[in-house]
């Protein structure tokens, strides 16, 4: 009898949380992507006079034209980049 109350209660919850991740899927869905879609004018200037242009970047021209920077400053010019779809 405990095992089939406790049974109960874990379905219960199951059920509860499919729910709920089905609503947050649909929300998701619905919601523009929040994250940010442009460069900041200065990281844009940096990968143009590397002659790295708008739209894929390949990995290994940026690093060449990162490798002037710190290790600090190439992870926030990387992080940059993937914010805004950028760099896969």
């Amino acid at each position: 009898m405990e095992q089939s109350r406790r049974e109960l209660e874990l379905t219960e919850k199951l059920a509860a949380a499919e729910k709920e991740l089905g609503e947050l899927k649909a929300a998701a869905a619905t919601v523009v992507n929040p994250l940010r879609r442009t460069l900041p004018a200065s990281t844009s200037a940096m990968l143009a006079k590397h002659g790295i242009a708008d739209g894929p970047v390949d990995v290994r021209a940026l690093d060449a034209a990162l490798s002037g920077l710190s290790l600090e400053q190439r992870i926030a010019v990387k992080t940059q980049l993937l914010r805004s779809g950028a760099v896969a």
